[in-house]
């Protein structure tokens, strides 16, 4: 439509044009007629540019409407029904804790006869009380054989047996126990040199046994807030007997109290001993009395500790007084990673029939030395860790000792198997390492080793005390069904009195290689196997007293 009209307008400009000019045309004609007028074509109007706007035709409307909407909202209320519906409580679920039993049994048999019992019994889970007993025995019928063509009796046997107790109050324990243990050994170590050929000897004739009943009740506080005053009390009093007839009754009363004191902590700890050897010809009371005081300052870099040990020992023979010095501080050199010690300290070790026994079970009956005083002792050490999964300890202590204990074979009887002491002063320099890493969770390692130099007073050598000692473990465990510990231990060589010559007896060094297995068959029933002495070595831990050869113990644990 808008094309149309555009033409439309084009031939109207062309006919008014035409129209003009045929005016003027006539106008000068009538004015000049003399002129002459040739028409060569007729006339044709063009345009000579165009822009052409669209190829369609568009209507396009000039007048415009203001749209507007009036309206109103009448608000209606819409009445909905609803009813509410309870929610369940949410029930609280613990974690799950490993189902308990009451009973465990443990029996087992290996080579020279040497069966194995052991029984325990507890109560379950109780916030009320805890109350359990124990039974334990493991014996051997060993015979050692010197000479192709003897025999001594080398069996062994320990039996323990214990019962306990402990009641659960707010801010207090209290407990309890009673119980008794019996050792049996052989003084089988006889000096071959002297043995005639052929030669028997009765078991009954090396016979020792040692023999334990004890009792102990005390009451302990089991305050959270380490702000808070904390104290325990205990009682103890024990009747150790050998084979021999030589008793020694011994009485022990403990108290330790720890006070905070604004931003420092007083420890004071301490405890009573009494005494009471007695033989077929003589009596030897001991009353040993202990204060220990102690003021900590602890920091969360540092923590030091400041106090002293006083010691009154009273017996037939003399009175004495003892105090040592007993200080230390802690300070952190990396975090997490480095803790250095340096400390001071002493004590009275205490000589008593029972201690010198568990040390060398081979002593002469009767036997009970003088205390040995450690006079002064110094220490310094780091420990942390080299990783999440490894750790250490590295210690150096240097300790003075008057009348330390050395034994020697004795001459009293004419087999030369029993051991006599010597008391000898010395300076001991100890290097002590131990090491643990677990790379992975089914596999770790440890490590305890000491390297000691002595310094003698007297003496050429520390006699039968080794110079250094190792113990290395790898643990194993697989899927929480077998169960593994490979045990390398080593003993540096000993030197031992030689009574019948000159020249001191240098034992050699022990290489043990002991392994344990254990397989989980369900919760309740398991199997285990036990090897010592894996390379049938024979070793002298004592001069004269050879060990056994390969040991297999094997046996089944069961849960009831």
């Amino acid at each position: 439509m808008k094309m149309l009209l555009k033409n439309m307008n084009l031939n109207t400009f062309a006919g008014c044009s035409l129209l003009l000019i045929s005016v003027f045309t006539l106008g000068l004609s009538a004015q000049d007629l003399s002129k002459e007028v040739y028409v060569v074509s007729s006339y044709r109007p063009e345009i000579a540019d165009v822009d052409k706007i669209s190829s369609m035709p568009v209507m396009t409307d000039t007048f415009s409407f203001d749209t507007k909407i009036e309206y109103t909202v009448l608000p209606s209320r819409i009445k909905s029904d609803y009813s509410l519906r309870p929610i369940k409580p949410a029930k609280m679920v613990g974690t799950p804790l490993d189902k308990l039993y009451n009973s465990y049994l443990k029996v087992g048999l290996g080579n020279y006869a040497s069966p194995l019992a052991e029984y325990s019994i507890h109560n379950l889970r109780s916030k009320e009380y805890a109350v359990g007993a124990y039974i334990f025995h493991r014996s051997s019928h060993f015979k050692f054989e010197p000479r192709t063509d003897t025999k001594i009796p080398a069996g062994y046997g320990r039996t323990e047996l214990a019962g306990y107790g402990k009641k659960f109050y707010r801010n207090v324990n209290l407990e309890a126990e009673i119980g008794a243990n019996r050792h049996r050994i052989r003084h089988y170590g006889l000096n071959t040199d002297l043995l005639s050929d052929p030669f028997e000897i009765e078991a009954d004739e090396i016979k020792q046994a040692y023999n334990k009943v004890y009792a102990l009740a005390g009451v302990r506080s089991t305050r959270p807030d380490s702000g808070k005053m904390a104290y325990k009390v205990f009682i103890a009093g024990d009747y150790f007997r050998d084979h021999f007839k030589n008793k020694e009754p011994h009485v022990n009363i403990s108290a330790d109290v720890n006070i905070p004191v604004k931003s420092f902590f007083l420890r004071l700890e301490g405890d009573y001993d009494y005494y009471n050897f007695k033989n077929s010809y003589d009596t030897a009371a001991t009353n040993l009395y202990n204060f220990h005081p102690v003021l900590t300052k602890r920091k969360e870099e540092w923590s030091i500790e400041a106090g002293a040990r006083m010691t009154v020992l009273r017996s037939a023979e003399k009175d004495s007084f003892y105090i040592y010095p007993d200080a230390n501080i802690k300070f952190r050199v990396i975090e997490n990673a480095l803790l250095a010690t340096i400390g001071v300290s002493g004590n009275l070790q205490v000589n008593s029939y029972e201690n010198l026994s568990l040390e060398n079970p081979y002593i002469i009956p009767g036997s009970i030395p003088s205390n040995t005083n450690h006079a002064l002792i110094f220490y310094a050490g780091v420990e942390g860790y080299l990783s999440r999964k490894a750790s250490y300890k590295i210690m150096v202590s240097w300790e003075s000792m008057q009348d330390m204990v050395f034994f020697v074979n004795s001459d009293t009887n004419d087999y030369q198997n029993q051991f006599d002491y010597i008391l000898n002063d010395a300076d001991r320099i100890n290097y002590h390492l131990e090491f643990c890493w677990d790379p992975f969770h089914f596999l770790g390692f440890r490590m305890n080793t000491n390297y000691h130099t002595y310094q003698m007073y007297g003496e050429d050598h520390p006699w039968q005390r080794p110079k250094a000692d190792l113990e290395l473990s790898v643990l194993g465990n697989f899927k929480q069904k077998l169960y593994a510990e490979l045990d390398f231990i080593a003993v540096g060589k000993r030197y031992a009195y030689n009574i019948n010559g000159i020249n001191a007896i240098v034992l050699d060094p022990i290489y043990d290689l002991n392994l344990k297995l254990e397989y989980k068959y369900s919760n309740i029933l398991s199997f285990f196997a036990h090897f010592y002495n894996l390379t049938n070595q024979e070793h002298y831990y004592w001069n004269q007293y050879r060990s056994q050869g390969i040991n297999i113990l094997a046996g089944l644990g069961y849960k009831f």
